[in-house]
């Protein structure tokens, strides 16, 4: 029985934890699934020899604790000693084929299956072998004596995700594990380590302590290699052997990468520290794209709306491939129907639904991105009844005066040093202007949708109600002694860059109170500050402004990365849980669209505006992608050569 004060993140966390699939693997029964090869224009098994084998009996799973929220499946130890054993024929295969068309005419969905095409490629595959060994030697192939204890760990000095591919042979009961971190700890003051414990600078291994996750296995005396049910991530593994009667030798020791074959297709020329930055920012867009946009390989796995929403702007600018984004959006799409009234799931796929009123509103945002960004209209209006009855199931939770109210699920901000949870004050009860805030943006990029689309009467019914709830948002919750919007109505609650932020990106709250909140943004005598997340509504807001010193004051933080020894971009600034989260890549996005500053001003990105922020740089060079081609520009003290594609309208 779990506890559901015990709850973190739709999975219960316990003293004793139970072991559970990841959590963003979703299936109705076992299978496998086969493909003809190419050129095959059917498949049918009949009575071809296939064979199954059950092996449950040689695998054991468990789940470590202190791992904090880390929901990417059990730890698989494998005892190879029966896991070679031949298999049972089955006397004919199994091929799924269509629905039985007299139920089809009757309505009737049968369950089960539904095979569709996903339209993604699959994913890339490679072998690494490279990195160091950083506690002594290890040269293959080497062979252990029996009744000995080895243990190495290697810095693969990248960031990976992957299976291990260890082959040995011998060693008869042998016990080999394989562990993955992505930085050792700091030895703690008191206690043990966990996930939450800090990790001082990642290049470092002497004097910290290892702490990580992964499988393991028993030899069976055999040659074989070390099977793997699901992918890894990190940047550091150790390999742990003791032997058993009979010698080991290790002859093989190798990452069988994967993840989606995303390649950048940009180019940034300039600051080399900043050049350093970027390669940083694909680094870890890249690790985190594989069959959706996960948000951390090492601990979750999963598509979130917020985070999703950051990675497709990078794609868009940054990757002629933007299959994986119009995949995100159709997934999300078909997350309404778990939910009793069409709500956008706060991430998908998930075998446990989690909600949240405020990622479910991105969903609209991201739409908005796509009609813009990219030039496929019919795709848009695929999503429309997604987006339509998003919006209807939002404004039931609409207060009488148009603000938003209470929302359902968690309505997830920022990870905000003071906040519980990512919440400010009156978030969860429904007492705060950002989530109105929220609210109002979703109007206003639907309104855009709608009127992209032809529906000027809903485009204008958006408009309104928006224009009414920013009304309500500042009646309430501005203040014209201190100058700024508060977060909620209690006046002695923590003032937020959150809520100037937002309502400075409504483009609502007239000339007068936005120089009041960008004043109060520049001081830096708000309460709560921004973190590495939402720094990336903060920049959009200082660009939409104009106010260049601020901007790029704000992107300091990642220029102090580097000297942390990360090979990929954190979840949070120090101390962090996770080292690899992609919705810390933003800047990379900025860099084209904010320094560079290159914007579509249509659907379709049909026309662009340039309007450069360079703040300390004095040259640079942006190469960033458009559905018809590059967009170039240059700029060298203060002079600016711009070359887009033809039949892409520049607005000056």
């Amino acid at each position: 029985a779990e506890d559901p004060a015990a709850l973190v993140n739709g999975r219960a966390e316990q003293a004793t934890p139970t072991v559970a699939p990841p959590m963003a693997q979703m299936s109705w029964r076992g299978g496998f699934y086969c493909e003809g090869a190419a050129g095959a224009v059917s498949l049918n098994t009949g009575e071809a020899p296939w064979t199954v084998c059950d092996l449950t009996h040689a695998v054991t799973l468990s789940r470590k604790g202190g791992l904090g929220y880390h929901d990417i499946g059990p730890a698989h130890h494998v005892d190879l000693r029966a896991w070679h054993r031949p298999g049972t024929s089955v006397p004919a295969g199994v091929v799924l084929g269509p629905e039985d068309p007299h139920l089809r005419v009757h309505g009737v969905v049968t369950p089960g299956w539904k095979l569709r095409r996903s339209g993604l490629p699959p994913q890339s595959s490679g072998t690494f072998e490279g990195g160091t060994i950083r506690n002594g030697d290890l040269t293959l192939p080497a062979t252990l004596p029996p009744h000995s204890q080895h243990s190495w760990i290697w810095d693969t000095e990248t960031y990976l995700c992957g299976y291990p591919d260890l082959h040995w042979s011998g060693g008869a009961g042998s016990e080999i594990s394989v562990e993955w971190a992505e930085s050792l700890y700091l030895p703690p003051e008191s206690g043990e380590v966990n996930a939450s414990s800090p990790k001082g600078n990642r290049d470092e291994v002497e004097g910290k302590i290892w702490f990580g996750f992964g499988d393991g296995f028993v030899a069976s005396g055999a040659s074989e290699s070390s099977p793997a049910f699901w992918w890894r991530a990190g940047r550091y593994l150790r390999i742990q052997i003791q032997t058993a009667d009979t010698p080991l030798t290790l002859d093989r020791l190798a990452i069988r990468t994967t993840r989606y074959p995303l390649e950048a297709a940009d180019q940034w020329r300039g600051d080399s520290a900043w050049e350093n930055i970027l390669a940083l920012c694909r680094k870890t867009l890249e690790v985190g794209a594989h069959e959706t946009w996960a948000d951390s390989p090492y601990y979750e796995q999963m598509m979130y709306v917020g985070d999703t929403r950051l990675h497709a702007l990078s794609n868009y600018l940054c990757y002629r491939d933007d299959r994986l984004t119009r995949r995100a959006i159709e997934l999300l799409d078909w997350s309404r129907q778990g939910s009793p009234c069409g709500m956008v799931a706060e991430r998908y796929p998930s075998s446990w639904r989690q909600d949240s009123g405020t990622y479910a509103m991105m969903f609209v945002w991201m739409l908005r991105d796509f009609l813009y960004w990219r030039d496929d209209e019919p795709f848009v209006r695929s999503h429309l009844a997604a987006m339509r009855q998003l919006l209807e199931s939002l404004l039931t939770f609409c207060q009488a005066d148009g603000r938003m109210g209470e929302v359902p699920g968690w309505p997830f901000v920022d990870w905000a040093v003071g906040w519980e949870q990512g919440c400010g004050p009156g978030v969860r009860g429904g007492d705060s202007s950002i989530l109105s805030l929220h609210w109002v943006l979703t109007l206003r990029a639907a309104a855009q949708i709608e009127r992209a689309v032809g529906e000027e009467t809903l485009a204008q019914r958006c408009e309104n109600m928006a224009a009414r709830c920013m009304e309500a948002t500042l009646s309430r919750y501005w203040d014209p002694q201190r100058h700024l919007i508060l977060d909620s109505s209690d006046p002695a609650a923590p003032t937020s860059e959150h809520a100037q932020t937002l309502a400075l990106l409504t483009q609502l709250a007239g000339a007068e109170r936005e120089a009041d909140m960008l004043q109060a943004l520049e001081s830096e005598s708000l309460d709560i500050r921004c973190t590495i997340y939402f720094r990336a509504y903060l920049l959009e807001a200082l660009f939409l402004h104009r106010r260049e010193a601020a901007f790029h004051h704000c992107l300091g933080e990642w220029r102090d990365m580097p000297r942390h020894g990360f090979k990929t971009l954190p979840e949070q600034p120090e101390p962090t849980r996770s080292d690899c989260h992609a919705w810390s890549a933003h800047p990379l996005y900025h860099s084209h669209a904010s320094i560079a500053g290159v914007r579509p001003e249509a659907p379709g990105f049909r026309k662009i505006s340039i309007r450069p922020l360079p703040g300390p740089f004095t040259e640079f060079e942006s190469v960033s992608l458009h559905p018809l081609g590059e967009i170039r520009v240059k700029f060298r003290q203060g002079i600016l050569d711009v070359r887009v594609p033809d039949g892409v309208e520049w607005i000056e």
